[in-house]
């Protein structure tokens, strides 16, 4: 995961041009990821930004019903065919012990609402691919009801994911 992230930091820093630095100034910002249709996820999160560097809490507890929240970090940058955003990791799957599979949030400049969101997922060092996407709502995510059809944002790829695991391990489920 290390290689990865190392990786998706050069590559933004090698496209980060000097006016993304000049501009990006320092704060925080609490959001809800949002779905393309214009529904809502149960997570969220917070970003923690000065200038170029983020660091974000993606809060499951309090609206997924989850008893964690998981963390990561990323820069700024400008992105051919993506314009500016922050290349987040995630460490969700760690706590599971699963570490050939692993996932990265891109947000929007100062996490801005109403801006487009993407969650990546990159399959033991070979393959990576958009697993969910939509834009960020006004936060934080709302607490999840009990019996309540709300899923995080991540559910989205869980099944792609175990999937993957089950061939590595040689199961065809």
């Amino acid at each position: 995961m290390n290689k990865y992230l190392m990786m998706s930091a050069a590559a933004v820093l090698a496209t980060t041009g000097g006016s993304v630095a000049a501009n990006a100034g320092s704060g925080s910002a609490s959001f809800a990821f949002g779905t393309a249709g214009g529904g809502a996820y149960c997570d969220g999160g917070i970003a923690t930004y000065n200038g170029v560097v983020y660091s974000w809490i993606h809060n499951l507890e309090t609206g997924c019903g989850e008893s964690f929240d998981s963390y990561g970090q990323g820069l700024l940058g400008k992105v051919k065919g993506y314009g500016t955003l922050a290349d987040m990791s995630d460490n969700y799957l760690s706590v599971f012990g699963i570490y050939t599979e692993y996932l990265s949030y891109t947000l929007p400049a100062k996490a801005k609402v109403g801006k487009d969101w993407t969650l990546w997922v990159g399959l033991s060092g070979v393959s990576s691919f958009e697993g969910n996407s939509g834009v960020l709502l006004a936060g934080p995510p709302a607490k999840h009801q009990a019996g309540a059809k709300t899923v995080s944002s991540y559910s989205a790829v869980k099944n792609a994911i175990a999937k993957e695991i089950a061939k590595e391990h040689g199961n065809k489920g």
